[in-house]
């Protein structure tokens, strides 16, 4: 993607990288998550397009395809709608800006892996519907969610990272599934996946260290 990141003691790794060693990179990430897996886990890959990497997205889906991981279903994140929200602007006048990024849904064994989508549920416009499809005024909220960032920019919250997302966005993949024991997140960043599991009492593990590329 181009962008630097630095660490606490100043490090910098500009993941400038050609194309195919990033992905062979990830295949390898991923590959490792697998493995320390359990059979009924589920993985879910933030990623979005840049101006000039549209479609890589897919292309970065598809590693974890080669690395056993099954693709279940693509989430879509709005990052704003209607001027409310953050993005970065890198339309111009040749495109239109991203205001979105895919959340894709992995599994490792699809007859194992379960998840409630009503965990994060919103109530029925038409309540004549409770009792119909539902005990309670509780419905699957769908695949397209609308997470706004509260604040994006300035040391204090990026951290040093350029590419933070809202704890919104790890909460309701956690909540998603039922009966979460450990959470592992192989890119921290700055640990915003571990904040979401501290204020839902599971225990999570991050890395986030610089890869060596040969």
């Amino acid at each position: 993607r181009g962008k630097t990141y630095s660490s606490d003691s100043n490090e910098n790794y500009n993941d400038s990288l050609e194309e195919s060693k990033y992905l062979s990179f990830l295949t390898k990430v991923w590959k490792e998550c697998y493995r320390v897996a359990k059979p009924s886990a589920v993985f879910f890959l933030n990623i979005g397009d840049s101006a000039q990497d549209q479609g890589k997205s897919e292309k970065v889906a598809i590693s974890a395809e080669k690395a056993a991981w099954i693709r279940i279903q693509d989430i879509i994140w709005i990052k704003t709608f209607l001027g409310r929200g953050h993005y970065t602007p890198s339309g111009g006048k040749r495109r239109l800006n991203n205001i979105w990024e895919h959340v894709y849904l992995f599994v490792k064994d699809k007859k194992k892996y379960k998840i409630d989508p009503k965990a994060i549920g919103i109530p029925y416009a038409d309540k004549s519907n409770i009792g119909r499809y539902s005990d309670s005024d509780l419905r699957d909220a769908g695949n397209v969610w609308l997470i706004n960032y509260d604040k994006t920019t300035g040391s204090t919250i990026k951290k040093g990272h350029d590419a933070p997302f809202p704890i919104g966005l790890p909460f309701r993949c956690i909540k998603l599934v039922p009966n979460v024991k450990t959470v592992l997140d192989p890119f921290g960043g700055t640990c915003t996946t571990l904040a979401a599991c501290l204020n839902l009492n599971i225990k999570g593990i991050a890395f986030e260290k610089y890869p060596r590329i040969e």
